[in-house]
């Protein structure tokens, strides 16, 4: 377990020194169990944070969005596998879900950030996240681009595509969400 940990503080250095060649070399060595291990601990601090800084938060909340965000990332895992295998590429899951889990270290400096408020202007504090999204967003390519051999372009298809569906049905759903209740209010 010791060695695992080490591991993981390695590869997190490195992938901030050096991201491509770090995710590279994550997914060609399909580092599955440090990629879950930084994951976990990515989905965790938020929720820690939360459960500290709101009084009223309730443990059982923190459960409900731990499992929710288990869910998330193994459907992102799975529509992004489909994705980048329709568009050409040829990768395995064990070598995305490694680089995927690794991508998501700079969600920590939001958290961490935003656990900041209270002493950083706000300005700053959406700023920082602002970054760590996009950087998250640029280490998913680069894990996707590692993984699957595809260019850069398909790669970020394949990373923004599930993004655009969800975005699409969100839509959809308040479309018909707005006439359903237009057509009930006519009809009084």
């Amino acid at each position: 377990m010791r060695s695992l940990i080490l591991d993981t503080l390695e590869y997190t250095y490195d992938l901030i020194t050096k991201p491509k060649v770090t995710l590279d070399k994550i997914v060609q060595e399909r580092r599955l169990r440090e990629g879950v291990l930084i994951w976990i601990f990515t989905l965790i601090l938020p929720c820690v944070s939360a459960i500290v800084q709101l009084s009223g938060a309730h443990i059982g909340a923190a459960f409900g969005a731990l499992l929710f965000g288990c869910v998330c990332f193994i459907l992102q895992i799975i529509f992004i596998h489909g994705i980048s295998c329709l568009l050409g590429g040829s990768g395995t899951i064990k070598a995305l879900a490694a680089g995927l889990g690794f991508s998501n270290i700079p969600l920590n400096f939001a958290t961490l950030a935003e656990s900041l408020l209270f002493i950083l202007p706000s300005i700053l504090v959406h700023f920082i996240s602002i970054a760590s999204l996009l950087w998250t967003l640029v280490l998913s390519v680069l894990a996707v681009r590692s993984a699957y051999g595809m260019s850069t372009a398909r790669s970020t298809l394949a990373v923004c595509m599930p993004m655009i569906i969800v975005v699409c049905v969100i839509i959809i759903l308040v479309i018909w969400f707005a006439f359903s209740v237009l057509t009930l209010v006519k009809g009084f």
